[in-house]
């Protein structure tokens, strides 16, 4: 059972975990001390340096850290289960950081260098989305069809990333560095906040929704004033017209993808077809009669391509279509 619940948690941790490992970390950590436990094994694990320290240098950090914050509040740890423990926690971080510490992260020959550093790109096709956490302690979350360019390390002046497709950061504090996400000719720039991008190539307008602290937007073009957002406010650059403008946005709706809702609000069924695509990776071909365009809003969450296709061939003015692997005709009566 040990066995099993640490390898949980360490895939809980990076966002690899499958329901039934959430439901057995969150029941582990109601626990006794098991939520320091798990307190100190996510600090190690999102610390961004768990790669660089031996096994032994792992589980003496996780021990301290542990054995101060039992100090703290008072509780006492129980000898009967510290070695084995502390050996199987030491063991999940050693698992996690040698299975491939950014899930699934590819290290490429260098299109451009970012820092004098090795270049990490991480890419999601359709169909995909991931976590993973940069070397400075940066939570990202990527949407499919996204790439992102970083550096392993990053220097001691700011932190460069470069985004195309979507993505949510959850930008680790350091006043000193600035994290800056360059999306084509778009910058936005934090020191520590949580900030939603949406950039995807060929796609206007691209999309800065602020969640937490404030972040500048700024083009390259001086000419274009720079934006400074607070929570709640979205900036949105049209490509076309190089326009770059602000406006209040609706946190769940921006962000359900990342909660892996799918959400459409007052959503066309040319829009809802692109977002399907996306989703679930699949290709989808419209033919037949045009219809009177009519919206849909609504929301699915862990829901099958065929639930959601059927749903909206009952509330879009009605079509009939057919699922075959990863294509899907739908034919409009």
């Amino acid at each position: 059972m040990e066995d099993q619940i640490y390898t949980s948690i360490a895939r809980e941790i990076v966002a690899e975990a499958d329901e039934q490992e959430k439901k057995l970390v969150r029941e582990w950590v109601k626990e006794g001390n098991n939520r320091l436990i798990y307190n100190a094994l996510k600090e190690q694990l999102t610390s961004g340096d768990s790669g660089n320290n031996s096994q032994k240098e792992v589980l003496d950090r996780i021990k301290s850290r542990i054995n101060q914050e039992d100090s703290e509040f008072g509780f006492e740890t129980r000898s009967r289960m510290a070695l084995p423990r502390w050996l199987k926690v030491a063991a999940a971080v050693v698992l996690v950081a040698g299975a491939g510490w950014l899930v699934s992260q590819k290290v490429s020959t260098p299109a451009q260098e970012i820092a004098s550093n090795v270049t990490i790109e991480k890419s999601n096709p359709t169909g995909q989305k991931s976590s993973f956490v940069l070397s400075d302690g940066t939570l990202v979350k990527l949407n499919a069809e996204s790439k992102l360019v970083f550096a392993e390390n990053f220097d001691d002046q700011k932190r460069e990333v470069f985004l195309e497709g979507e993505a949510f950061f959850d930008v680790k504090k350091d006043p000193s560095r600035p994290f800056v996400v360059h999306t084509g000719q778009l910058s936005t720039t934090a020191l520590g906040t949580s900030f939603n991008i949406e950039a995807y190539n060929g796609e206007s307008p691209i999309k800065v929704s602020l969640v937490t602290g404030i972040v500048k937007v700024a083009h390259s073009d001086s000419s274009i004033d720079d934006l400074l957002l607070d929570p709640d406010e979205m900036a949105t650059f049209d490509i076309g017209q190089k326009r770059l403008s602000r406006e209040s946005f609706d946190p769940e709706l921006v962000l359900a993808w990342k909660n892996q809702t799918l959400y459409f609000k007052d959503a066309g069924l040319a829009n809802m077809t692109k977002t399907l695509e996306r989703w679930y990776g699949v290709s989808i071909e419209v033919s037949g009669k045009k219809p009177i365009e009519t919206s849909f809003t609504g929301k699915f969450k862990d829901k099958s391509l065929e639930y959601v296709v059927d749903v909206l061939s009952q509330n879009q003015q009605n079509f009939a279509y057919s699922i075959s692997g990863k294509k899907i005709k739908i034919i409009k009566n």
